[in-house]
């Protein structure tokens, strides 16, 4: 863990000796470690890396959203990405995954993967009006399909690798521009829209209603 801290970072440490942990702990589970009565990965008095605190300002999304549909990339998939990030304030999984079965009488319902929690929120105009364009686009070349969001190179579901790193390339190309753009993650989308609504003014109920935090 030291080791690791020193030559790599906190988050680094702490995340190898989480999940190091938790292997040991099923291999003394299912038997397959002899002779540890102990955990050595456990209750190491690990120190917390400090929290990310990172939104963008509308100056920032709209320089990626330029940057996703301009001359370069012509990615205008990838900018209906970056809308649904941050109006829909999901992780990105579940924006990956989201179905046009989710969309019903101008809300969304949607059971997210990692906690389980349900949120129903409407859906922000700026999002529906990308929607309604993306699915204009499919029924021209007569796609089917039950996911909200395609790659519309292949009108495939995205696979993540493929979708994390066309937006690390839309971000690199981006920060020409705006250089403090290069600080921001796929994960600050959701942060941001978190933020923006909190900035407009809606309560903590009411943002946890869309995001599903607790």
């Amino acid at each position: 863990y030291e080791d690791l801290w020193t030559s790599r970072g906190l988050a680094t440490a702490r995340g190898a000796l989480v999940v190091l942990g938790m292997a040991i702990k099923w291999g003394m589970r299912s038997g397959r470690l002899k002779g540890l009565s102990i955990n050595p990965a456990r209750d190491l008095d690990m120190q917390q890396p400090d929290p990310r605190a990172r939104f963008l300002t509308k100056e920032e999304f709209d320089c990626l959203v330029a940057t996703a549909e301009g001359e370069k990339f012509r990615r205008i998939d990838i900018a209906d990405m970056l809308f649904c990030g941050v109006w829909t304030s999901q992780r990105q999984y579940d924006r990956l995954h989201l179905k046009q079965s989710a969309f019903r009488n101008g809300r969304f319902v949607l059971r997210q993967n990692k906690t389980s929690a349900i949120v129903n929120p409407p859906v922000a105009t700026p999002y529906q009006a990308r929607l309604d364009a993306a699915l204009d686009r499919r029924n021209a070349k007569g796609v089917i399909s039950p996911y909200a969001h395609l790659n519309e190179n292949t009108w495939a579901p995205w696979n993540d690798y493929t979708y994390r790193n066309l937006f690390s390339d839309i971000r690199a190309e981006a920060a020409k521009k705006i250089p403090t753009i290069k600080t921001v993650m796929e994960k600050d989308l959701r942060a941001t829209g978190v933020t923006w609504m909190a900035l407009a003014g809606n309560t903590l109920p009411q943002i946890c209603a869309v995001s599903g935090h607790s």
